[in-house]
This record gives structure tokens, C-alpha cells and sequence, in this order.
């Protein structure tokens, strides 16, 4: 279920445009949920490239301290979603094709070989989780929140990193797909293209499930192709 958005933080330079976050609440730290909330804001793009984020105006709006806001915007700085400079403070990072197609030259080099070791040792668990995923996938673009559906897609190419026993290669996939949930907001085509991201999902899935090596890498690597092939298609027409 989507976040209900109640507070309003005020950019100058966006002429003044309301930038909504979600409200704070229980359950996790609450650097975790400052994280979560201005993260969601950037990839959303309810914060777009280059909005000044001030510490003590995104505190006040998500009624927390600045220390844990100051905390959330370090590790958003580390997945190159925002970017700090000393004496300037922290704006949202700017994104471009190029940025894209050097995004699309690491994925298709490790999430083909993270796919093709996840299958050597991905256990039940691991593959109802990932079928979980999928199914909630299918479930989100029933209810048209693709806001969600994009949260799925991050886990699933996540949870295949994980799968590995890797964790450092699991963070650098997570990190590279937080990146491209950017993008696939920015195409404004997901109830188009998002059914088809879920059918290739499924035929990777296919290949875990029998253990399969090669297969899984063959269709992770498709996978991507296709999703990168559709995204550019779709900048390319702008």
C-alpha cells in the first residue's frame, strides 16, 4: 500500500513547489524511516534532480531530529542518490542517458553472473520468496501502484544477488537498480511495459527453480536487454 503523504517540504528553488514525505511513524529506527521516506520522495520524483535538501526544513516536516535526517542523507550520498558538498549542504543528485547506458553496462555484466550462482544455491526458501515477489508484482500492477511494483522489482533482482552468498556483489545490484527505478518512473510507460518485465522475471525464476546455470544466466541477460533496449527506445523518442 502506498505511503499517504501528509507532510510538505517547500523547495525556493522550485518556486516554491510542495515536495510531500511520508509520515514518520513506528517500527523501524528512525534514520531507517528518514531514509526510506526521502528515498521514496527522490525515485518518485516528489524530489527532483538538484532540489536542496535542508536538514532542519526535511526534519521539521518529518517531525524528527536533524540527527537522524543528517544520517539518511549520508547513506542516500553512498547509493549517489543525493550529493553532499561541505559548506554547500546536500542536493538531490541529477540524472541522464549517459548515466543510464553506464548503469546498462554493469548490469548486464553482474546480474547475468549473480543469476547463473543463485542457481547453484538458492534454497526453497530463497525461491518462495522470490515467487512472493512476483506475486506481488502481478498484484501491483493489477491495483495500478507502480510505485510498488517498483519497490518489487528492486527486490527481486535483489533477492537473486542474495542468493549467491555474496553480499558485497548483492549490494552493488541493489544499488544499481535503485538507480533505474529513477529512470522507470521518468518513461512514464509502466502500465505498458511492466506486464512484460514480469513475464521475463518468471522465466528466470524457471531456470533458479531447476537449478539450472546457464539457463538462469540466458535469461537474466535477456531480461536486461530488453529493459534497457525499452528504456532507451523510450528517451530516445523524448
Amino acid at each position: 500500500m502506498a505511503a499517504e503523504y501528509v507532510y510538505k517540504y517547500k523547495d525556493k528553488n522550485m518556486g516554491g513547489k510542495e515536495m510531500p514525505l511520508p509520515r514518520i511513524g513506528r517500527g523501524t529506527t528512525l534514520t531507517d524511516q528518514a531514509y526510506q521516506a526521502i528515498k521514496n520522495a527522490i525515485i518518485t520524483h516528489h524530489l527532483p534532480p538538484n532540489t536542496f535538501l535542508l536538514e532542519e526544513q526535511l526534519a521539521q516536516e518529518l517531525g524528527l531530529s536533524r540527527t537522524p535526517v543528517r544520517d539518511a542523507l549520508k547513506r542516500l550520498a553512498y547509493e549517489r542518490l543525493v550529493v553532499i558538498t561541505p559548506n554547500k549542504g546536500a542536493v538531490v543528485s541529477e540524472i541522464s542517458a549517459a548515466d543510464m547506458q553506464k548503469i546498462a553496462v554493469i548490469r548486464e555484466a553482474l546480474e547475468p553472473l549473480a543469476a547463473g550462482q543463485a542457481a547453484g544455491g538458492a534454497h526453497e526458501e530463497d525461491l518462495a520468496e522470490l515467487a512472493k515477489t512476483l506475486e506481488g508484482q502481478g498484484r501491483a500492477i493489477k491495483d495500478g501502484d507502480y510505485t510498488g511494483y517498483l519497490q518489487l522489482d528492486c527486490d527481486f533482482h535483489r533477492r537473486v544477488a542474495v542468493a549467491t552468498g555474496n553480499e558485497l556483489l548483492a549490494d552493488i545490484i541493489t544499488n544499481l537498480n535503485t538507480q533505474v527505478q529513477r529512470f522507470l518512473i521518468l518513461a512514464r510507460n509502466l502500465p505498458e511495459k511492466a506486464p512484460l518485465a514480469v513475464t521475463e522475471h518468471r522465466i528466470v525464476l524457471d531456470a533458479l527453480a531447476a537449478h539450472a546455470a546457464a539457463a538462469a544466466e540466458t535469461a537474466m541477460r535477456e531480461h536486461l536487454e530488453k529493459v534497457h533496449r525499452r528504456l532507451f527506445d523510450t528517451y530516445a523518442a523524448f
